[in-house]
């Protein structure tokens, strides 16, 4: 494998070739591979964690018309045509 050594105020490293190389090398590509399995299971939870948000608020109509007493909020179709300096103002001055 390897030997960490001072040489006066240097590190050495010493690789030793042969041996349990093949071993070391099996060990590293081994946990790669767990790695890779475990990132593989987290990205599919978040994928289907995100489809079954999806598929909660699939029916949530909220920009629909309203029924019933309900009053329109804004009529473009009204007479009053304002500019949009005019609108500008408007929401300035009142805030609304």
């Amino acid at each position: 494998m390897y030997n960490l050594r001072m040489s006066g105020h240097i590190l050495v490293l010493d690789f030793k070739i042969g041996g349990n190389g093949m071993q070391v090398g099996i060990r590293a590509i081994w946990n790669g591979f767990k790695i890779l399995i475990i990132f593989a299971g987290c990205t599919a939870m978040f994928y289907y964690g995100i489809l079954f948000v999806i598929d909660e608020y699939q029916g949530d109509e909220r920009f629909e018309e309203p029924e019933g007493n309900a009053i329109k909020v804004f009529d473009q179709d009204s007479g009053d045509d304002f500019s949009f300096r005019e609108r500008l103002l408007h929401l300035w001055l009142h805030g609304e």
